[in-house]
This record gives C-alpha cells, structure tokens and sequence, in this order.
C-alpha cells in the first residue's frame, strides 16, 4: 500500500449466533478478531499476529489493537449494524518487501554500476521508524550481500545498511 492511503475494510461477518432470530444476538469477539484479520490482509493473513477487542458497547464503536508484523496498530471498528456488518478504518501505511528490494536494486545498480538480483522480507512492515527487512543482493559474479533496509518513519523512507562479514 503506498503512503497516505487509509486501509478502510467492510467486514460482513456473522457476529452471533441464532440465524434466523428476531432476538438480540450476542457479540461474539473471537468473530470479530478473525474476520478483522483476514480482511485487513486477505492476501497474506499470515502477517497478522493478533487482534485484539474490547468488548463493544452501546455505541458500537470500539478500537482494537492489530498486531501486524510484529508491530502494533489501533483500528476503528464500527458495529455490528443491524444487518451484522461492520466497517473496520485503519490510518495505517504498509511498505511492501518487493517495493524495497526493487528501490534497492535501483541505489546499488546505480552506485556499482553492475545490476543486482536483491530480494527482501517478510512480505511486508508498517510504515513506521524502526521497523526492518532482511535484503540479499546477489551481483552477477553470483556473490551474496546481506543488508537491512531500515524503515524510518511513517512515509515509508528507508536506509540501507550492509551487514558486515555478509
């Protein structure tokens, strides 16, 4: 997702049991949680390590903390309405490994002038200081380079930093 776009979801999920009954249906949190995970990241649920809700009340909006790719992050859970939907708005960026093996690719390419294969992971991190991908550039003697792309803020910006003896 590129910076300053919202990651806004509709989740339909059935949030309580008894279908098919005019009766008030309980909350159920734990459906909750696991549709909120699968829909922020339908592609790659694998990254979310949590989710976590409080109990909603009457207002029926709430925030849940998200735990994705080891960093966390607070959503605004609207719901569930009367036909058991809710919307679930984050504010939250991610930065893309591919994004930023393809940008390193590009800085190493252009200060060695030799291209480099460079390969990145996980798959993703919030765009948030700190947070860090593993990189391998290979040159095309077929020599390995490891080096961390470190991200630096909420934009997405990174700095690269080769591992010694890597």
């Amino acid at each position: 997702m590129t910076p300053g776009r919202w990651l806004a979801v509709a989740v339909a999920a059935l949030l309580g049991a008894g279908c098919g009954s005019d009766a008030p249906h309980p909350f159920d949190p734990a459906t909750l949680e696991g549709a909120i995970a699968v829909s922020l990241l339908p592609d790659h649920p694998e990254m979310i390590d949590g989710v976590t809700c409080p109990e909603i009340g009457e207002s029926r909006i709430t925030r849940c903390a998200v735990v994705i790719a080891g960093a966390e992050v607070q959503v605004v859970v609207d719901g569930p309405s009367d036909d058991r939907h809710v919307s679930v708005v984050t504010g939250i960026d991610l930065v893309w490994a591919d994004d930023v093996a393809a940008v390193a690719a590009e800085r190493l390419d252009a200060d060695l002038g030799v291209v480099n294969d460079v390969v990145c992971g996980p798959v993703l991190r919030v765009a948030a200081a700190g947070q860090r991908f593993d990189c391998v550039a290979t040159d095309p003697d077929g020599g390995d380079h490891r080096f961390v792309a470190e991200v630096l803020d909420r934009h997405g910006a990174f700095r690269l930093d080769l591992v010694p003896g890597g």
